[in-house]
């Protein structure tokens, strides 16, 4: 979501700042919500509008020059986020909080996208 933003900011982006407002504050809510009640879940709003986003950062990272990118996805990490670490869990980052419901793949195990036998 930061660097959707950063390149929108930079003059990459076709979406408005409110739409991704919007989709920050869905994901605001959904944190919220399964930390409150240990239920995960999106509305349809919440997808409609994440939907819009990840498209945009698609079509971004397909059409911005990789200095412009670069430069965003830097100024990502040195932004400070806003919400106190106890929104993400005890440590601030969420990882511990997810760990055991997050399905990790075997990254050592290749994975084929033509039922099984490697692409040649």
């Amino acid at each position: 979501m930061l660097l959707t933003r950063f390149l929108t900011e930079a003059g990459h982006g076709r979406l408005a700042v409110a739409e991704l407002d919007e989709a920050e504050n869905a994901l605001v809510e959904v944190f919220t919500t399964g930390n409150e009640t240990d239920v995960w879940s999106f509305s349809e709003a919440a997808i409609d509008a994440l939907t819009l986003v990840v498209n945009e950062h698609d079509r971004q990272l397909l059409e911005t020059r990789l200095e412009v990118v670069a430069a965003a996805s830097a100024r990502s990490g040195k932004t400070v986020w806003r919400y106190p670490p106890t929104f993400f869990g005890e440590t601030g980052s969420g990882a511990s909080e997810f760990a055991g419901r997050v399905h990790r793949p075997n990254l050592r195990q290749p994975f084929y996208w033509n039922g099984g036998r490697p692409a040649i």
